[in-house]
């Protein structure tokens, strides 16, 4: 992977990451329960693929649903 970076990534995504840190860290101190794989199915269900990302996506997603 590291290999055919050739740019850092993008800002957004450092910030990005440490928000879901907190977010995630507040949901385990209050107990809560997030039904991820439901939330990410839907999203799948309802996304629109391009042609060249459909197969690299898909094989990603098979391996959550089945896991």
């Amino acid at each position: 992977m590291l290999r055919h970076r050739l740019t850092p990534p993008p800002d957004e995504v450092y910030s990005l990451h440490r928000k879901l840190s907190g977010a995630f860290l507040a949901c385990i101190k209050i107990g809560a329960v997030v039904p991820c794989r439901e939330l990410l199915l839907e999203i799948y269900k309802d996304y629109q693929f391009g042609e060249d990302g459909e197969n690299q996506m898909l094989s990603g997603l098979n391996f959550l649903i089945n896991f």
